[in-house]
């Protein structure tokens, strides 16, 4: 997995970055580790490219210490990579102090206390519950605008390696043409949607009832 970290300077977010590292992931900061708790720290406003242009990220973390450093204005300005995360459409994970944190509405999940790398990367590689919805209505709708009626029509969309992985399933079976007509018509759906995973790889599975 490619991970990108609000910061991994803190004691709590160091030592879930670094078993990140050592389970083979990459690592990435929003933050300088010499720039922590200044409110122009984003390395975008410093000197860098934002590590999202650099790379694509598969997960976001954001480990939120229990010692009071993640409240007051400062604190939630050094926190906005959550928010840029979930423009993009990357599963967000905000892990230890998460009691009122303000930004349950973006995560995939809150943890509390310190994530194993099992549980993150069982969060990296879960269906996009957003892009799943939106795959299987397009599905539906065009399906029925090419008066193809079937007994099931699902989509499902996953993360690959900072990509997107859409499998597509509806029976009964129609020709291989047509399928594929509707399978590039759903990916463009997902497209609308998530404009900036580097890829986007279909699979399509229909089969007679």
């Amino acid at each position: 997995m490619k991970v990108l970290m609000v910061e991994n300077n803190s004691e709590s977010a160091h030592s879930v970055a670094e078993l990140l590292k050592s389970s083979g992931h990459s690592v990435y900061s929003c933050h300088d580790a010499s720039e922590i708790g200044g409110i122009g720290a984003c390395v975008a406003l410093q000197y860098q490219q934002c590590p999202m242009n650099l790379a694509p990220m598969d997960l976001f973390l954001d480990v939120r210490s229990p010692d009071g450093t993640h409240s007051g204005i400062e604190a939630l300005l050094m926190e906005e990579g959550v928010l840029c995360a979930a423009r993009r459409k990357i599963p967000v994970v905000i892990a230890g102090e998460i009691d009122n944190q303000p930004f349950k509405r973006w995560a995939a999940i809150e943890h509390p206390g310190l994530p194993s790398v099992a549980a993150l990367e069982d969060v990296a590689s879960a269906p996009l519950p957003d892009h799943s919805a939106v795959a299987t209505a397009a599905l539906r709708s065009i399906l029925r605008a090419h008066g193809i009626t079937v007994d099931k029509a699902e989509a499902e969309v996953r993360r690959r390696d900072g990509g997107i992985l859409l499998h597509i399933d509806f029976s009964p079976s129609t020709d291989a043409s047509a399928a594929q007509a509707v399978a590039i018509k759903v990916g463009q759906a997902v497209r609308q949607i998530d404009p900036w995973a580097p890829s986007l790889d279909i699979t399509l599975s229909s089969s007679s009832s």
